[in-house]
């Protein structure tokens, strides 16, 4: 009877403890608004290639309908997690990026480039797994950096970046325009980047 009273009082003692070290409740983040641009950048033989980065506006952090006790998110806890350790609270389904010129004879001005614009497919950085966008796992990949590797017909292009969310919000972003002649006339490739 006693190793049972002393086996329960350590039991209760130790949930306690992992409570107390229990994360935020702000598991997730989300974000109001997302910014593009557009540059030119190397690629890995030197040659220049577009780059659409898309960064999240207005990020904010949310907790999970009710607050879970699990030992795994406790002993996760216990390693130091930060709000938002959960990651997107929404997740990006879709991701549509259109011009206001031609890029080619089959891409004219507003028409989807899904099909022309690759990334990784998974959040890696030291990784050449580089895919097109049609084909990404949106879960794994990395969306907010997008690569371009043709000489577009027109010169200068505005490109319309819209994420879909799995709330069924849709965020959209202009980039500035960017006068591709005059980027590639002033491109060093050495620096990956323009003079």
């Amino acid at each position: 009877m006693t190793k049972k009273a002393i086996t329960l009082a350590l039991v209760f003692n130790i949930i306690s403890l992992l409570n107390s070290c229990h994360c935020a409740t702000e598991r997730y983040f989300d974000y109001k608004g997302i910014e593009s641009s557009a540059l030119l950048r190397s690629s890995s033989d030197e040659r220049p290639i577009l780059l659409i980065t898309t960064t999240y506006k207005d990020t904010y952090h949310l907790a999970q309908s009710k607050p879970q006790f699990t030992f795994g998110t406790s002993a996760y806890a216990m390693s130091g997690c930060e709000k938002g350790y959960d990651g997107e609270k929404y997740l990006v389904e879709k991701i549509s990026i259109k011009s206001n010129a031609d890029i080619d004879d089959q891409h004219p001005a507003g028409t989807e480039l899904r099909d022309l614009l690759k990334t990784y497919n998974h959040i890696d950085y030291n990784t050449t797994d580089l895919v097109y966008l049609s084909e990404i796992d949106f879960k794994r990949a990395n969306k907010n950096f997008l690569y371009l590797d043709l000489t577009p017909t027109a010169a200068k292009h505005i490109f319309t970046v819209e994420f879909t969310k799995s709330n069924g919000e849709v965020l959209t972003a202009i980039t500035p325009e960017i006068n591709w002649k005059w980027e590639l006339e002033n491109f060093d490739t050495k620096k990956g980047q323009r003079n």
